[in-house]
């Protein structure tokens, strides 16, 4: 994120808390359309969190992006 993002981008780390997760979920709600992304086509990271914000904490839409 430090490096470079996409503005307005929220950081939301794989490594992040479960109570950041969850202040995450009250903040932004579960119906807010939420796209995850990595900063290369080598990386996974943004499938595993979109994955964990769909399972644990009940987002609807959620993608992710690689690069």
């Amino acid at each position: 994120y430090d490096a470079g993002h996409i503005p307005g981008a929220i950081p939301l780390p794989e490594v992040s808390s479960l109570e950041e997760f969850k202040a995450f979920q009250q903040k932004y709600g579960t119906n807010t359309q939420v796209i995850v992304y990595c900063s290369s086509t080598s990386c996974s990271i943004s499938r595993r969190v979109a994955e964990r914000l769909i399972r644990e904490f009940g987002f609807a839409t959620v993608r992710y992006i690689t690069g």
